[in-house]
C-alpha cells in the first residue's frame, strides 16, 4: 500500500512537474524511501558528506 501522497507525487514527476531533486526532497515527509524508488527508478541514497 502507498502512502496518500504517492500517486500525485508520480504524476506531478511523470509530467515533468517535478524534478528527481523534488521527489528527493519529500521523503520522508510525503512519500517513503522505497516509493521514490519507484517513482523515479533509482535508489534513494543520502549524499556522503565530504570531511
Amino acid at each position: 500500500m502507498h502512502s496518500k501522497w504517492f500517486k500525485k507525487v508520480k504524476t506531478w514527476y511523470d509530467k515533468g512537474l517535478w524534478t528527481k531533486d523534488m521527489v528527493f526532497s519529500a521523503v520522508p515527509k510525503m512519500i517513503t524511501a522505497a516509493e521514490y524508488e519507484e517513482i523515479v527508478g533509482e535508489p534513494y541514497t543520502l549524499p556522503v558528506e565530504e570531511a
